[in-house]
């Protein structure tokens, strides 16, 4: 027969746009549920996250309500320490998730975790001029409605991991 190859296996042509569509769907799905995990509040149990007991420096520049959430920008450094930078997807003006440092909340014996977004602040470098970088130690933070009254209520504390990936907090006064 002509135009048929033996052994060889042909996509239906009628086929061939709902597959598209349906790859389109499966991946939209599945960047979404990603980037949901990834902005979700996390908790911890206080009694699993050790006191820090470093020196810091930051700077809490920021706190804007909006109807649905309080924006907080800041920068948080601790003086000799730093940390990779990882951009597990890019945000407004190429910023990315600082997955070692989180601002959180104080909610009893839990710790809320928020979703901390990193930007970039090569002026804090500077200012504090030990030779070190920590240009990706500025945040931007998202609390949403749900945790407005316990934000004002606990004040906030910043969870980082030490070099040995254990969790240290560090209230915010």
């Amino acid at each position: 027969m002509p135009g048929k190859h033996k052994g060889f296996f042909r996509f239906p042509d009628v086929l061939i746009i709902p597959f598209v569509v349906l790859a389109f769907v499966v991946s939209y799905g599945i960047v979404h549920l990603a980037m949901h995990t990834r902005n979700n509040v996390s908790y911890i149990d206080l009694s699993d996250i050790s006191e820090g007991t470093s020196d810091t420096a930051y700077s809490i520049e920021e706190q804007n309500d909006t109807p649905g959430y309080i924006e907080i920008k800041g920068w948080f450094v601790i003086p000799g320490r730093t940390y990779d930078y990882y951009n597990f997807g890019q945000g407004k003006g190429g910023s990315g998730v600082y997955n070692e440092m989180h601002l959180a909340l104080l909610d009893g014996d839990r710790v809320v975790m928020l979703p901390t977004i990193l930007i970039e602040r090569p002026d804090v470098t500077e200012a504090l001029g030990d030779g070190l970088e920590y240009d990706y130690c500025g945040f931007i933070t998202h609390i949403p409605n749900d945790f407005r009254q316990l934000a004002g209520e606990s004040g906030f504390c910043m969870v980082v991991s030490d070099p040995y990936d254990n969790l240290e907090i560090y209230r915010l006064e």
